[in-house]
């Protein structure tokens, strides 16, 4: 882990003091969190610290399409032909420009967006197959609702975290206080929190 440079040192108290928790293992994401979360309670109940905190959640809920690939090859199709489709209505795609009282104007395709605001509207979305005839989409793809984190972040090529401790005292003391503590906690058992580097 590593600190941030305050924008002024030794004064103000918005920016706190900034690290970055590093996973070293590649291990699970939810231990890595956990042991961030351990490390956090222990600040939160240090007179030091006014407020320890970090953004990250991994259990972000999410939405995963999965391909039914045999019946997409069975209909003639090609897995980049069904999500260029969804895309396009879900989303948006460019497909050329156009001039215009001396302008360029941009054509993109997109659904209205009365039909694209509840999962249950892709059962409107149709494909045409390699047989010229209409398809549902979804009997091409499933989607499913699953939990995991909205980014992850790296640092010198290790997952990591983003922790923010906003001091009641002086950076400087909160700093010391934050070796000595993780010097115990690297001891127990955080082998893969690390620190790095200290940037004063």
């Amino acid at each position: 882990m590593f600190f941030g440079m305050p924008t002024l040192q030794g004064f103000g108290m918005s920016t706190g003091v900034e690290l970055k928790m590093q996973d070293r293992t590649g291990g699970d994401i939810h231990k890595f969190y956990d042991v961030t979360n351990q490390f956090l309670a222990k600040m939160n109940q240090r007179e030091e610290v006014m407020m320890a905190m970090t953004t990250f959640n991994p259990n972000f809920p999410q939405r995963e399409i999965e391909a039914n690939l045999p019946k997409i090859k069975e209909a003639g199709l090609t897995l980049s032909e069904v999500m260029t489709t969804l895309q396009a209505y879900i989303g948006s795609m460019y497909i050329s420009n156009f001039n215009l009282y001396g302008k360029q104007f941009r054509v993109m395709l997109q659904a209205p967006p009365e039909y694209r605001e509840q999962l249950e509207d892709i059962d409107g979305i149709s494909i045409r197959t390699a047989s010229g005839e209409m398809a549902p989409i979804t009997e091409f793809i499933n989607i499913k609702p699953v939990i995991g984190p909205q980014s992850l972040t790296r640092f010198n090529m290790f997952q990591s975290m983003d922790v923010t401790i906003i001091p009641n005292f002086s950076k400087g003391t909160v700093r010391v206080m934050l070796l000595r503590l993780l010097r115990r906690l690297v001891k127990k058992s955080c082998r893969w929190v690390m620190l790095t580097t200290i940037r004063v």
